[in-house]
């Protein structure tokens, strides 16, 4: 692999694939986290992105993707709704650390966090934020999370239009987070695998810098590649919006089912 994906890191799997990538482009850290469980009956991939702007984002994202490996990596069994109620409760765990710290140490700390988790023959989208998690499936890209800033809301209650959206003063502002609130309430989407499908979980220096379609015509695939092909794939796209000026952290997760 080229010496310039070295923030890459993938690990074999008998029916699921997955690459990723993760870089601070051009800002001082990477205040991105993310965690990826593969050895488990639940798997589970995840990308935080500490707020900006905010104190503490790097030490935020990392304190949401530690609790979350705590609850995942060692279970063995559970259906989709014994899941959920696992990942519900493992949210408002965070989210009211993260509150208490923010007291503790009068300052402010967020993080959004999105997450995928994969039980038996069913896929649990969850997120909370801007983070974004697509499906390409049959040759077509859907937006499976929930946008949850000021400008997403405004384009959703069609106040404006999608380029209004993406030029938009305030689409960095964000309506929900962990750590936002003493509460917090995630977005939930749950539906049955398909064959070939691909997920995509990208931070916000990803999806802000590219449009969808070069999403899904990059991740349009007929047949089962490699774990080194989809860090590639993943590579790639984080080198577009380098090239688009990406001025964020930037960071993608794909997983073939």
């Amino acid at each position: 692999m080229n010496s310039s994906m070295e923030d890459t890191a993938y690990l074999s799997l008998p029916k699921i694939r997955y690459g990723s990538y993760t870089t601070k482009g051009i800002r001082d850290e990477n205040q991105d986290s993310m965690l990826i469980i593969n050895e488990s009956e639940v798997l589970a991939f995840v990308i935080a992105d500490g707020a900006g702007g905010y104190s503490y984002g790097k030490q935020i994202s990392k304190i949401t993707v530690d609790a979350i490996e705590s609850e995942f990596r060692d279970i063995h069994s559970g259906n989709v709704n014994y899941i959920k109620l696992l990942i519900d409760k493992k949210y408002q765990q965070i989210n009211s650390h993260i509150f208490k710290l923010e007291r503790e140490m009068d300052s402010r700390m967020a993080s959004t966090v999105a997450m995928l988790n994969i039980v038996e023959d069913n896929y649990i989208v969850s997120n909370v934020g801007d983070t974004k998690i697509f499906i390409v499936r049959d040759g077509e890209i859907t937006l499976i999370s929930q946008v949850h800033n000021v400008a997403w809301e405004l384009y959703e209650n069609n106040e404006i239009d999608y380029e209004q959206y993406k030029n938009h003063k305030n689409k960095n502002v964000l309506t929900r987070a962990l750590g936002g609130g003493s509460t917090v309430k995630p977005y939930y989407n749950i539906d049955k695998l398909r064959e070939n499908d691909i997920f995509i979980i990208c931070s916000d220096g990803i999806h802000n810098y590219i449009g969808d379609k070069e999403i899904k015509d990059k991740f349009s695939v007929d047949m089962k590649i490699s774990n080194e092909d989809l860090d590639k794939l993943c590579f790639e796209i984080a080198e577009t919006c380098l090239e688009s000026k990406s001025n964020d952290n930037l960071s993608i997760i794909a997983v073939q089912i």
